[in-house]
């Protein structure tokens, strides 16, 4: 028993020891970069932050797409439905924009109503296609642009009975 408790140790030891030199390899590596970025000057370090964010915002937009296309295939199949009101199995689609009015990375934000923060589902609850909410930490807005319920499950058919023959 002693054996397997001073295994356990030892890996726990090991695993600490290893988080530590990855962390500090990854400050190292960030040091690094903002230093180069740094030494070849502003320009440049707006030219990487400009290609950083045109980065962020296609991943966001194929992420967005790529999310609406499930949500069609899902309705197509019947398994997906529209529906008026915001519920506790229902997923909401807004579009998302910050306190100026400026879309916030694809603009489209897709979430189950459980993703909700407990202190915000109440206030979403039976809310209708174009509501607005407006996060008052951040001041950022969603509209409510869909609503989608699952579909209820079809109860499973039974095969007619055949009649035996002689």
């Amino acid at each position: 028993m002693t054996d397997i408790l001073g295994r356990m140790k030892a890996l726990e030891e090991s695993m600490e020891t290893n988080s530590r030199r990855y962390e500090n390899s990854v400050a190292s590596i960030l040091e690094l970069i903002s230093a180069v970025i740094k030494s070849v000057g502003p320009d440049f370090q707006n030219t990487v932050e400009s290609s950083l964010k045109a980065t962020r915002l296609e991943a966001a937009v194929n992420k967005a797409k790529e999310e609406e296309k499930v949500v069609a295939d899902l309705v197509a199949k019947g398994k997906l439905v529209v529906v008026d009101t915001i519920g506790p199995k229902t997923i909401v689609i807004a579009k998302e924009t910050d306190k100026n009015g400026n879309l916030v990375n694809a603009g489209r934000i897709q979430v189950q109503f459980e993703q909700f923060f407990p202190e915000v589902q109440p206030k979403m609850l039976g809310q209708k296609v174009g509501f607005v909410y407006e996060n008052p930490a951040e001041g950022q807005k969603y509209e409510i642009k869909e609503i989608y319920g699952f579909a209820p499950e079809a109860p499973p058919t039974e095969a007619p009975a055949v009649a035996e023959t002689k």
